[in-house]
């Protein structure tokens, strides 16, 4: 279809557009069930369209086996040798905030692995975790390597102390876990921290993807004179931009994990991408950027009796979650973390020549659980019965001359063919990422070629889904540049559009499998290769879009 072709062909008659839902992002992984899911095929007309629901994740380094075996020193981690309290207690924690999603750093994951693991072959501390969660969980782990010594020189891995399995980070999902990429941290194997691995999974039917991570951090080997600190700092710097890599490459994406520093600058890529959950509060009493890691300022134990005589904590933020989406909520549930008093005075029997010495700790791990819950749903949702507002954006889209409101199927709007439109300011979609749109559309009789949506650049829409009246086809497209020249990925109906009944439509940019695919009524028409991507950053637009820099294709039916 050239150019010329995208105009006006007969004289005015009104049309209607119902429904338009645009999202931010769209699924990655299995794009053609985003709109089998998005599209109600069998619905009434005013059914509602596609909404994202909310994540609701905690991030949490359960110090699965790692950290100290005595209590009161540093980093002792409480039930580091009891797989079932750990369980225990991250089920608890879902229970408790009604989560979708768990990330654990320092978890004993997989099978027993003979010769290396010193248990006895039974469930590893996430099989336990997964049954405590029930079926309806998924997991993924990615595997963590110690730092390197003479008898292991890549770093050992198995767990330790009576526990099956490997040392790892973990993610599960509420749902059914189908795609994952992992990806190992930079970390020099004599660098004497250590390396780990970034774990990314996506569930079906999920548009948010998770991103877990545990990054190691070199200040104290520049400390003691083991490195510089700007070698320090790259080391640092290469796990983030890592992170940083994988989550752009998601559509919609939560990242969390033990990123174990507290400097705000260390972690500036993520945040200059992403929203972070604790930098804000959320109600009357809320304090933002709470601690997650509790650890004693002094390592002070009685010589005689190995008592702890110091448990005075230090506190720092070292857990973080990040997301592409807003967040309506997150908190630091510093209660979950160890701050027990284990001086005599406090517990008397808590001591390494007690038989046996019998010490109650008051959380789990020495890190504290961060939990938050992302915005959800459509970045713009308008239903189009008397106004076009709503979505997450908060984004009000405004009428031009020409455009009315009807109370058909619903709701809709009435254009006139010839100036009417509905804009929103500035970009809606980022037309290099995944995305989705969807709309109700009836096509009049007698209609020419006619836009129903588009997102503006600056000489052409950079994506737009119309009626192509000549083949009398649905089509959803995107141009491979911002010029003149009419070179336009499309996805093509292959039946023919049923003008006058009302329709719904869909396409779906997938950035990462390149293609953009068309459904009609819930069903996959078409799908084309798009591997040229750019950012139309100008106004999204109902009812026209733009070629050769002028408003084009007023829709008209």
């Amino acid at each position: 279809m050239r150019p010329q072709e995208r105009g006006r062909t007969r004289p005015y008659a009104p049309g209607r557009i119902r429904g338009l839902v645009v999202l931010l992002a769209a699924v990655l992984l299995g794009a053609a069930a985003l709109p089998g899911r998005a599209v109600a095929v069998d619905g009434p007309p005013a059914s509602d369209a596609y909404s994202r629901p909310s994540v609701r994740a905690m991030t949490w380094n359960v110090c699965g086996e790692a950290g100290g075996a005595t209590p009161g020193t540093g980093a002792y981690c409480p039930d580091r040798d009891d797989p079932q309290a750990k369980a225990a207690a991250v089920g608890e924690a879902v229970r408790a905030r009604d989560l979708n999603a768990v990330m654990l750093q320092e978890v004993c994951s997989g099978p027993f692995l003979s010769g290396l693991n010193s248990g006895s072959g039974g469930p590893s501390q996430l099989d336990r975790i997964a049954a405590e969660l029930g079926p309806e969980w998924s997991f993924r782990w990615a595997e963590v390597w110690r730092p390197a010594t003479a008898a292991f020189p890549q770093g050992s891995s198995y767990c330790r102390a009576g526990l099956t399995g490997t040392l790892s980070v973990a993610i599960g999902v509420k749902g059914r876990i189908d795609w994952q990429r992992t990806r190992t941290m930079p970390v020099p194997v004599d660098a004497g921290q250590s390396r780990t691995q970034a774990l990314c999974v996506g569930a079906a039917g999920w548009e948010s993807h998770l991103c877990t991570a545990h990054v190691a951090n070199f200040d104290a080997a520049a400390r003691q004179g083991r490195m510089t600190q700007a070698e320090a700092d790259g080391l640092y710097a290469d796990q983030i931009g890592v992170i940083e890599e994988m989550a752009a490459g998601l559509p919609s994406v939560v990242v969390g994990g033990d990123f174990n520093t507290r400097l705000r600058a260390k972690l500036q890529p993520l945040y200059d991408t992403l929203y972070e959950c604790d930098e804000r509060s959320y109600f009357p009493g809320d304090t933002a950027a709470e601690p997650t890691h509790f650890s004693p300022a002094t390592e002070s134990t009685d010589p005689a009796t190995g008592a702890v005589t110091d448990s005075r904590y230090s506190t720092a933020r070292l857990d973080y979650l990040f997301s592409s989406e807003a967040f309506t909520g997150c908190d630091s549930w510093t209660e979950k973390a160890d701050r027990a008093d284990y001086t005599p005075a406090a517990q008397p029997s808590c001591s390494t020549i007690a038989t046996p010495p019998v010490c109650t700790p008051t959380g789990t791990s020495d890190h504290a659980p961060v939990y938050g819950s992302t915005q959800g749903g459509p970045g713009l949702d308008w239903r189009m019965n008397g106004t076009a507002s709503g979505g997450s954006l908060g984004l009000t889209g405004t009428p031009s001359p020409g455009a009315s409101w009807s109370t058909g199927h619903g709701g809709a709007l009435e254009l006139d063919g010839v100036s009417g439109t509905v804009t929103a300011p500035g970009p809606v979609v980022d037309t290099r990422r995944s995305f989705t749109v969807s709309a109700w559309a009836k096509a009049d009789p007698e209609a020419g070629i006619s836009a129903v949506l588009a997102q503006d650049g600056t000489v052409i829409s950079g994506a737009m889904l119309w009626y192509n009246a000549p083949d009398r086809t649905w089509r959803f497209g995107m141009p491979r540049a911002d010029g003149p020249d009419w070179n336009v990925d499309q996805a093509i109906s292959r039946t023919q559009a049923v003008p006058g009944v009302w329709t719904r439509l869909t396409g779906v940019h997938d950035a990462v499998a390149r293609t953009i695919t068309l459904y009609v009524d819930g069903t996959p028409v078409g799908t084309v290769a798009h591997t040229a991507t750019w950012a139309a950053n100008g106004p999204f637009v109902v009812g026209r879009d733009l070629v050769k820099g002028r408003a084009n294709a007023f829709w008209d039916g």
